[in-house]
């Protein structure tokens, strides 16, 4: 995206979005054991494993951090009862 400025303006747009991975497999890594714990030890990544289901719930928390997403709940409407009505 380009956008038109004189040449003595400098105008910069470039926004920093922080990224999480996802090392998906880690059932072939078992083996060994070092390289599970170095995969562990990368910042921002999550080492899953589908088949087996392992790490989705570490997964499910790194979603909602680096989303920010917040939990919103509604309020519970009753239906009335057909006994408590006046008429």
């Amino acid at each position: 995206m380009r956008f038109a400025a004189s040449p003595k303006t400098k105008i910069r747009y470039r926004a920093w979005v922080l990224t999480g991975a996802v090392r998906h497999r880690i059932d072939g890594v078992l083996a060994a054991s070092q390289e599970l714990d170095l995969l562990q030890r990368v910042p921002h990544t999550c080492p899953i494993s589908a088949h087996h289901e392992w790490n989705f719930d570490e997964l499910l928390d790194m979603a909602w951090k680096y989303l920010d997403l917040v939990r919103m709940y509604e309020p519970r409407y009753w239906p009335l009862d057909s006994s408590s009505s006046s008429c």
